[in-house]
């Protein structure tokens, strides 16, 4: 995993038998390049350095999908289990449908102080996109906040979420967590975004529809088709969308047309 940011932070893994799977296309998502977690032994790392010690808040995007959805999966993770803890983005603690996030209020501590989704409503072999804000200096029940393709979730939790975020040795893992709890990850990802700050609801917009363009295509009919005469003219807005609905009542991708006219369709795409 590339960092575009500058600062060096590339997600590595040396050892053949850990790594994931690069996979060139995946046609669900614009054919875009993903890496595939098998869940027993494959992860990624990026080495504990100052630029990745957040302090007081953080915000994560994820374009992930689980294969199949399961509890207790390390997604991205800054915690080697009661040595070296900070803070985990994982799957759901009791329901393999949600998000679990830990924050650390010491080093050592196990992992008592957590906020899960309520409503992310994952699916098996679906992608989404993941967000996930941290802010220290908020109401102790407002500090951790989730996002599923761009929609707020619901939070329950346990334990109070601290005020900073613990400076901890933990090299970042995606795809397990740290130390004598692996939690392997099994599914794919195909990026992740991390800022030292928390994005304002604009900005988190802004963001949001980079990903969700970039992995989902926009329909495209191309351009308005004039013919001497008529005869039988089929329109298509593409394989890469859930539902269709065309201005002629049809449901599927693409149409025949036997009558002049203007036509439209709309479509939901991957993220919903």
């Amino acid at each position: 995993l590339w960092d575009l940011s500058g600062l060096g932070n590339d997600a590595v893994q040396p050892t053949v038998l850990a790594q994931p799977v690069f996979v060139t296309s995946d046609a669900l998502i614009n054919d875009k390049p993903v890496l595939n977690f098998n869940g027993t032994s494959n992860f990624m790392e990026i080495l504990d350095n100052s630029t990745v010690d957040f302090t007081t808040a953080m915000t994560v995007f994820i374009v992930a999908r689980q294969q199949p959805l399961s509890t207790n999966e390390g997604m991205i993770t800054k915690w080697d289990y009661n040595t070296q803890g900070s803070w985990v983005l994982q799957t759901g603690l009791g329901a393999s449908d949600e998000l679990t996030t830990f924050i650390a209020n010491s080093l050592t501590e196990g992992g008592s102080n957590y906020v899960s989704s309520d409503g992310a409503d994952l699916t098996d072999f679906n992608y989404a996109i993941i967000g996930l804000s941290y802010d220290g200096s908020q109401a102790a029940t407002d500090r951790v906040k989730y996002y599923r393709n761009s929609v707020a979730l619901n939070t329950t939790g346990g334990g109070t979420i601290p005020t900073s975020l613990q400076n901890s040795t933990a090299s970042i893992k995606v795809g397990k967590w740290g130390g004598a709890i692996t939690r392997y990850y099994t599914g794919d990802m195909a990026e992740i975004i991390i800022y030292d700050s928390v994005l304002s609801d604009s900005s988190r917009g802004v963001v949001e529809q980079y990903l969700r363009y970039k992995y989902s295509a926009v329909v495209n009919l191309g351009p308005d088709i004039s013919l001497d005469g008529f005869c039988d003219t089929s329109l298509s807005a593409g394989e890469r969308f859930v539902t269709y609905l065309w201005s002629t009542g049809d449901t599927t991708d693409t149409i025949t047309l036997d009558q002049p006219g203007t036509y439209w369709v709309s479509v939901t795409d991957i993220f919903g």
